[in-house]
């Protein structure tokens, strides 16, 4: 699937709610693999992060019928203007507040957790957590900040 140029860091939201079997969502950009699950899925993942690997196409292998939007963060993140924020499965979020750790928490998931956060400001950031399972802890994330979790379960994120 082409896509119109896209030259800004970007948020896909993917949907799938009657897939059955494995479902793939790949970028030709740096992301490169943005969904790989089994059964219904819905969920959101940004694209376009770095300038010099930029998404033009996007290829799709799902056995029900799909939905995929791209928008800018501003339309299609989630927003938490307080800095906390709490969910289930993928999200992007534009996590508000002032505070320089998180803690962070994953709950009734049994695979990858994983979150990546950059400073709204700085631009600084990167890979926080990368856990199998439930997991519990404080990271360094400077906030006000664009934050992407990749979960199967429960989770949440606030000031530590």
């Amino acid at each position: 699937m082409k896509t119109p140029e896209l030259t800004d860091l970007s948020v896909v939201v993917f949907k799938c709610p009657r897939c059955t079997s494995n479902t793939i969502v790949q970028s030709d950009g740096r992301e490169g693999l943005l969904v790989n699950e089994i059964g219904a899925y819905s969920g959101k993942a940004w694209i376009n992060l770095e300038e010099d690997s930029l998404t033009s196409q996007f290829e799709i292998q799902a056995s029900g019928k799909w939905t995929l939007t791209v928008g800018t963060v501003e339309q299609l993140a989630t927003k938490a203007p307080s800095g906390k924020v709490a969910g289930r499965g993928d999200d992007v979020i534009i996590l508000g507040g002032d505070y320089d750790t998180a803690k962070i928490t994953h709950s009734k998931g049994s695979s990858n957790f994983v979150v990546y956060a950059y400073n709204l400001d700085s631009g600084e950031g990167g890979l926080l957590v990368n856990e199998i399972g439930g997991y519990s802890g404080r990271r360094p994330l400077e906030a006000p900040a664009l934050v992407q979790v990749k979960a199967d379960g429960n989770w949440t994120i606030g000031p530590a």
